[in-house]
């Protein structure tokens, strides 16, 4: 009689188990991709609806370079002719117009070239005038022809010399006509030929300075352009045209450019090529040969993209909570298994996906299960 009473109660327990069993699984429901949440829970878990949205994606190459003058923005200076310092006229650092003097040159080589040139002049006259004669007689047949080219040759070979000297000093800025007149200078300024910030300046008066010197250098900071650098294996990506954002180390602040030169040859030691690019922010003061970080943008494509986190993987698989209905108090949300394509710090592209589609694109990843 124990006995039976211990397996009818045993009957009874093993009845209520499997009944709550069996209400177990079906409040989990049977259809595994269907989700529903409270709006409670929607505004605690600061959960957000949204639409995929037309976005421009931009393919970037990274890179660094460093801010360079152009061409026409620097300018090395050297003395036509070498000389004693005599005087300086402006201070390293210091900003300077074009054709400003930047410091006098003297010495015995200078007075010595205006000597030449007067005594030239003074030859080339009277050599003019043999010729001139010269030809008119030989034209009449009243001179020999060997006699005419001695002349012609005389003349044209101290026309090649007083031309030279002539060149020289109009180099130094000297008057010729002073000179003629026998009023020479003892020393001639040299002259800044851009305008801009002398650098590389260092001589004293009394300092000789020969024509293979630089004497100065002037660098003008609103005639600048961006040198890139770009590896071999982005080069082929990049093309004149493209646009250009970088910032200065250690700010944040971006300025915008565009490539307008493609140097294709490779560097053996660093395997990366110098590019150049126009900078737009013509207002902002760069500093020569400061360094930036940037990217190309050799695409920009319109796509069809939400936020990453509106996206939750799971494997080789990708998925979004679709908003599929709601009531008073709770959201209705269906799991959709979604095609992805490029992808960026921010958003991901969806292949095949309506624009229309209502989806949950934050605060969903904890309400998925796989």
């Amino acid at each position: 009689m124990k006995k039976d009473v211990i397996y009818i109660w045993a009957g009874i327990i093993f009845l209520v188990m499997s009944s709550c069993s069996t209400k177990t699984s079906v409040d989990e429901n049977s259809d595994t991709d269907l989700i529903e949440i409270t709006k409670d829970q929607f505004q605690s878990e600061k959960m957000l609806f949204g639409k995929p949205e037309q976005y421009l994606f931009e393919e970037k190459v990274h890179f660094t370079g460093k801010i360079v003058p152009k061409t026409n923005g620097m300018a090395k200076i050297s003395v036509p002719v070498g000389g004693i310092v005599k005087n300086i006229n402006i201070q390293p650092g210091e900003l300077v117009k074009k054709g400003e003097k930047i410091m006098a040159i003297g010495g015995s080589a200078i007075i010595d070239l205006q000597q030449q040139f007067a005594s030239s002049a003074a030859k080339i006259k009277h050599l003019k005038a043999d010729y001139d004669r010269a030809q008119i007689l030989y034209n009449d047949n009243i001179k020999t022809e060997s006699e005419f080219l001695i002349i012609e040759s005389n003349y044209k070979a101290e026309l090649g010399i007083y031309s030279a000297l002539k060149l020289k000093l109009q180099s130094m800025g000297i008057n010729l006509e002073e000179i003629q007149k026998g009023l020479y200078q003892n020393s001639y300024w040299v002259t800044a030929p851009i305008k801009g910030q002398v650098v590389n300046f260092d001589f004293s008066l009394g300092q000789f300075v020969s024509s293979d010197q630089y004497a100065a250098e002037i660098v003008n900071n609103h005639e600048i352009q961006l040198q890139i650098a770009v590896f071999e294996k982005d080069l082929q990506q990049m093309g004149i045209g493209q646009k250009v954002v970088f910032s200065l180390l250690g700010d944040s602040i971006e300025y915008q450019g565009q490539i307008n030169f493609m140097n294709h040859i490779i560097d053996a030691d660093t395997k990366s090529s110098s590019c150049y690019a126009e900078i737009y922010d013509k207002g902002k003061s760069f500093a020569i040969n400061q360094m930036v970080n940037g990217n190309v943008i050799v695409e920009a494509d319109s796509i069809i993209a939400v936020p990453n986190q509106a996206v939750v993987s799971a494997g080789d698989l990708n998925f979004v909570l679709v908003k599929e209905d709601e009531n008073e108090n709770t959201f209705h949300l269906h799991k959709v298994e979604i095609r992805t394509g490029r992808a960026n710090q921010e958003y991901v592209e969806l292949l095949g996906f309506s624009e229309n589609t209502e989806i949950l694109i934050s605060g969903g990843y904890n309400l998925l299960s796989f």
